[in-house]
């Protein structure tokens, strides 16, 4: 094998992955099974062989440690004695059953190879001969024990496992690594009342490995033993080359957005998704279910925490979804956290984390299945709908939809309407216009509606709020009455203080080009341009348009906006 890996070094692509290269030089040679070629593969049929070995008969401890290094793990003899038990601690708690020796002295020592079980079965679940270590613990002549207990690493998991091959000696599972020397000193009682060491006993192989593997992986639930990574013997071609893709790990993939998982190739192929988990065995469509597409990653990267939850929370949602809405209406009353005064109360960040009780189920979500239209985060005439559908008519909600229609009825009112009713108001002119206060301008409405000045802000495409600065307010007056009016005077006022200030053209440059890119500029979304302002000031894209003398409103206008882009960043 060493003049193999030599040989390989020599002659492989270097841009590859040590992997697929040997595998190209294996296929150059004229090898049938290139894949079966590597000092990888090798390495694995040798491992296997000897863990056929550890499990095929009950072979001596030291033959077991034997064929335990020559799979490749380290393995210590400890001066110290595991488990420091006396002879009355040893009670049979794994079985009913004793078993009388023939000269009738109490007890005959069976024995059964849990540690070799648990190291063969390990892989299965993504834990292999790298992340282990074994110390064997002295023996003890004065205790019952025909063998001694032996103390399990696994330094990837940071977990410690203590076993016994012999039959009637409880397996300990703990939660963290704490050392030959805490073990040493205690007794199986004491173990057994350690916060974060769990006991399993021995009855059957597959439920004593299930048992421990709940353990080692608390979250990720029963199925794992049943969604192993795949043995290294026979895993495909194609699938090595996505586990060597130095720019695919499980995080990576755990995070791929649909688009990247539609056009998802393994890497020097044009095996898709679908292609991968044909070849693995998955069934399903990755592209279209996502519990499939997190299931194919874990076969692929092993049981990965954030692969597993997202998995299990896939699945959860697939079960939720074939809730008939009844019973989703049935689990919010029975719940009693939530009343119909409480769901008029919901902050617009209650109402985006909302769940319905033991589902995943969300408020767009819910209100969908209850038929109403809109979506509650966004509309508050479909919130308080769903709301009447849970709880049924209550006042309360009655009269808040009642608003919330009102308003969305203002809100379809156009400029000229809103203008109209502006200016026929008795008791509103341009001197009054000027001289409100911030607290009458959070206060007003425009007459007949339930319109605020950021309403009408929006309405005519501004950014900014104008209830919280002078100079936005006066911008709004002028959209209202009109340009060369008395409000766009005091508007000039206001901005030759700015300039004062020096926040003149070539400063706002300046500011602007050190905050963003050009590309960044031509990429800003509607709300971006909204909200934008100058850092350090309230300027928002209008008020930056006139420095720059370029006709327009960039906020409502895409080709006035790259216009402006290019007064600043082409000069």
């Amino acid at each position: 094998l060493f003049q193999l890996d030599q040989f390989y070094a020599s002659r492989r692509d270097r841009s590859l992955p040590i992997t697929q290269g040997e595998m190209e030089v294996a296929r150059e040679e004229g090898c049938e099974r290139p894949d079966e070629a590597t000092v990888c593969a090798f390495l694995d049929k040798a491992q296997k062989h000897f863990l056929g070995q550890l499990t095929s008969e009950q072979e001596s401890l030291e033959a077991s440690i034997r064929n335990l290094r020559k799979c490749g793990i380290a393995v210590d003899q400890s001066e110290h004695s595991l488990v420091d038990s006396p002879d009355e601690d040893f009670t049979h708690a794994e079985s009913a059953e004793s078993h009388p020796n023939q000269q009738g002295s109490g007890f005959s020592r069976v024995y059964v190879t849990k540690l070799q079980q648990l190291i063969s079965g390990l892989p299965r679940v993504g834990v292999f001969k790298e992340d282990l270590a074994v110390e064997i613990g002295a023996a003890q002549s004065r205790v019952l024990r025909g063998s001694p207990y032996m103390l399990l690493t696994i330094k990837s998991l940071d977990k410690e496992i203590l076993v016994c091959n012999q039959h009637g000696e409880a397996t300990f599972v703990s939660d963290t690594c704490r050392g030959v020397e805490f073990y040493s000193s205690r007794s199986k009682g004491d173990l057994k009342k350690t916060e974060g060491i769990h006991t399993v006993c021995y009855r059957n192989g597959d439920q004593w490995f299930a048992q421990i593997v709940s353990h080692l992986f608390p979250k990720a639930g029963p199925d794992r033993c049943a969604t192993p990574l795949l043995e290294v013997d026979v895993v495909p071609e194609v699938v090595l080359r996505v586990r060597e893709d130095p720019n695919m790990t499980a995080e990576v993939w755990a995070n791929m957005k649909q688009r990247e998982r539609n056009a998802y190739k393994a890497p020097g192929t044009k095996v898709g998704l679908r292609g991968l988990a044909s070849q693995i065995g998955v069934k399903g469509s990755p592209t279209t279910n996502s519990a499939v597409y997190y299931e194919l990653g874990i076969r692929i990267f092993g049981p990965d925490p954030l692969l597993v939850q997202k998995r299990d929370e896939s699945l959860q949602e697939q079960s939720d979804r074939k809730l008939p809405a009844d019973e989703l209406k049935r689990r919010i009353l029975e719940d009693g956290a939530m009343t119909a005064e409480d769901w008029c109360n919901m902050n617009r960040a209650e109402s985006r984390s909302f769940r319905v009780p033991g589902t995943r189920i969300a408020l767009l979500a819910l209100s969908t299945r209850l038929g109403i239209k809109g979506d509650p985060n966004a509309n508050l005439a479909a919130f308080y709908e769903t709301g009447i559908e849970i709880f049924g008519r209550k006042k309360i909600l009655v009269e808040k939809l009642g608003e919330a229609a009102q308003r969305l009825d203002d809100a379809r009112l156009a400029k000229e309407e809103i203008l109209e009713k502006i200016k026929a108001d008795p008791e509103m002119d341009q001197e009054r216009w000027i001289q409100m206060s911030i607290e009458e301008r959070r206060q007003y409405r425009v007459p007949g509606t339930a319109l605020s000045l950021y309403q009408i802000n929006k309405t005519f495409h501004l950014s900014g709020r104008p209830t919280d600065s002078k100079a936005l307010h006066l911008e709004l007056g002028e959209a209202i009455f009109g340009k060369g009016s008395l409000v766009s005077h005091e508007l000039a006022k206001e901005e030759a203080v700015l300039k004062a200030q020096n926040l003149d053209a070539r400063v706002l440059r300046d500011v602007i080009t050190n905050q963003m890119t050009y590309d960044d500029w031509n990429s800003m979304s509607q709300r971006d341009k909204t909200k934008y302002k100058v850092p350090g000031t309230k300027l928002g894209l209008n008020r930056v348009a006139r420095k720059f003398s370029v006709s327009g409103n960039p906020v409502a206008n895409h080709q006035v906006h790259l216009e402006l882009g290019k007064a600043i960043f082409e000069e």
